[in-house]
């Protein structure tokens, strides 16, 4: 199961084995709560949300930007055409 080391002010005095006395089963929900700990807790998850994050405020700022295009295409007046006398 493991090893058990003993110290004393600094210094190793010994090292011993250690034996389960009967048969250990894994608690599945134990090992699964570790499992996701130790994903969301993973540098590469962390690296995937702040590219989500960066990603999502660029497509924010460019949204913004091209609302305020449109609004402003909207407000100038359109030129006036001239009629055409009827020959």
């Amino acid at each position: 199961m493991g090893t058990v080391t003993v110290t004393m002010q600094g210094e190793t005095v010994g090292t011993v084995d250690l034996l389960a006395g009967s048969s250990v089963d894994r608690n599945e929900l134990l090992y699964t709560m570790a499992k996701v700990k130790a994903f969301f807790s993973s540098t590469y998850f962390k690296v995937v949300i702040v590219l989500c994050i960066i990603a999502a405020v660029v497509y924010a700022v460019l949204w913004v930007y091209v609302m305020l295009l449109t609004v402003r295409r909207v407000e100038q007046p359109t030129p006036k055409r001239k009629n055409k006398p009827n020959d």
